[in-house]
């Protein structure tokens, strides 16, 4: 059997946005697929259908416009998607999606259905976020900290995410082991000392100016979404799949989630020692 490797467009770039080296994928030539990304939030819904192109093509995927797509809850809750073009549906201005809550996403194109489910989670919230030095490995990195409320007496799960001037810019997971029922200080690394003062072209992409509109959000996710996103995370290093999250063999994923936000504009002069 051919190994698919797939990276979904909207995934791939919080990899590859904070790393510009460049990666060889090594394809194999395969029939087309249906890509579905899906999500569910405290703030809205939003799902985005396409086909890929031949993997010997290098042609970006084709939106799907005529597909059929119903998100259920748990609840007894029915909420059709509105296409809005470009393989783009979304949800009424008023959705919410409700903690406990488990979302059901189907999704049906000509003669298929594909399928996938998540639990909605509580929402966290940032208290605080501040950029730092710190010894990493012998050498001085330029760190962000965020700091947020752990959700009391359950086991959670949470993907952090850094916007550069709404760009993605450092992503990760992580399990509340450790940290049950406090206050979370996550440090991300984002840049050593020395790639700054040296300025490099090939660095441009890693290195944070004065100036820049930061924005971070720590999502609440489950256990199926975290599980996802960390083989995701994995398999660009070492060119595996991530694990499937659709049924009938659909590319994709399909995620609940609660998110909480704060902006910052950076400058060196709030960096602290």
């Amino acid at each position: 059997m051919k190994k698919i490797l797939f990276i979904s467009i909207t995934l791939v770039m919080l990899i590859t946005t904070s790393c510009k080296d460049d990666i060889d994928f090594n394809y194999h030539n395969i029939d087309p697929k249906y890509v579905v990304e899906g999500s569910v939030s405290n703030i809205g819904a939003e799902v985005i259908v396409g086909k890929t192109m031949n993997m010997a093509d290098t042609s970006k995927r084709i939106p799907v416009d005529n597909a059929n797509i119903l998100i259920t809850s748990s609840l007894g809750e029915q909420y059709p998607m509105l296409n809005v073009g470009n393989g783009i549906y979304r949800a009424k201005e008023n959705f919410k999606a409700k903690a406990g809550a488990t979302y059901t996403l189907n999704v049906g194109i000509d003669n298929a259905t594909f399928t996938s489910f998540s639990e909605m989670q509580d929402t966290t919230f940032i208290k605080s976020a501040w950029f730092a030095w710190e010894k990493v490995v012998s050498e001085d990195q330029l760190c962000c900290h965020i700091q947020f409320q752990e959700i009391k007496d359950e086991e959670n799960y949470y993907c952090y995410r850094i916007y550069r001037n709404d760009s993605i810019y450092k992503w990760g997971v992580m399990s509340d082991l450790g940290y049950e029922n406090t206050m979370i200080d996550k440090t991300i690394p984002c840049v050593s000392r020395q790639k700054i003062k040296d300025n490099k072209e090939d660095d441009k992409e890693r290195i944070l100016f004065d100036g820049d509109h930061i924005r971070l959000e720590v999502l609440a996710i489950d256990r199926r979404t975290y599980d996802y996103l960390y083989s995701l995370n994995l398999g660009v290093g070492n060119y595996a799949n991530p694990i499937n999250n659709f049924t009938e063999g659909c590319l994709g994923y399909f995620s609940a989630y609660s998110v909480s936000s704060l902006n910052l504009l950076f400058g060196y002069d709030k960096v602290l020692n």
